[in-house]
């Protein structure tokens, strides 16, 4: 389903008005995404990839070649995701998006994988010296489990205001003045699939650029049965 989701447009439509993006930080490369959202919640990912960019634009992980560690030669495992992390923010954060309308969008806010190498994650957040990006951890939230809104609010603590897609920013108690972001991780992969499954043009529906995106579809689409 996801594969067949293309639309005619090159640039964004004129209905988004918010852009975000999200780094999956792996040991050999960082996988990302930046999507356009509109109003209705109706999602545009508009340019992903990998980086190091890998011959070809594939995005198999097991085919990986183009590696950080052949980018940044002779550094530890801590600071190869460090210079990778704070290199792909710093890029995609400044980077400008033309409208269908001709004006220029940039990403309001990225979140960055902390599940490997959390230590370094945050310092390459910190380094690219980007403001709006954070941290973020996916949890799994089991149906024995007390639902994420429902648990006591931490002090300073955001949160969703959507009972189905649960998230939570808040301080950390690790690292003076910064916040990091806690999610469902079942909850957005059941939203992001709602949003592809809902047909073209209403309301909530997921619409990829002009161009073949079978590799990005099984990507996006591999977690759960579709």
């Amino acid at each position: 389903i996801c594969e067949h989701r293309v639309g005619r447009h090159k640039k964004l439509p004129n209905k988004v008005d918010v852009l975000a993006f999200h780094i999956d930080v792996q040991k050999r490369a960082l996988y990302y995404c930046i999507t356009g959202v509109s109003e209705d919640f109706s999602m545009y990912p508009i340019e992903y990839g990998m980086y190091p960019e890998q011959k070809g634009g594939k995005l198999g992980y097991a085919n990986v070649r183009s590696t950080l560690q052949r980018r940044y030669k002779g550094m530890s495992d801590e600071m190869v995701i460090e210079r990778g992390v704070g290199v792909l923010v710093k890029m995609l954060k400044t980077k400008r998006f033309a409208r269908e309308d001709g004006v220029v969008l940039t990403a309001d806010v990225g979140l960055v994988d902390g599940g490997y190498q959390s230590d370094a994650v945050h310092n390459g957040v910190i380094q690219s010296g980007q403001s709006g990006v954070y941290v973020a951890y996916g949890r799994g939230v089991k149906a024995a489990d007390t639902p994420m809104m429902l648990l006591k609010r931490a002090s300073g603590e955001k949160r969703s205001k959507d009972m189905f897609v649960p998230w939570r920013m808040m301080a950390d108690a690790n690292r003076r003045g910064t916040r990091y972001v806690l999610f469902c991780s079942n909850s957005v992969k059941t939203f992001v699939h709602r949003r592809i499954r809902t047909d073209i043009g209403e309301k909530g529906s997921f619409l990829l650029p002009a161009g073949i995106h079978k590799e990005f579809a099984s990507h996006i689409s591999g977690s759960e049965s579709r």
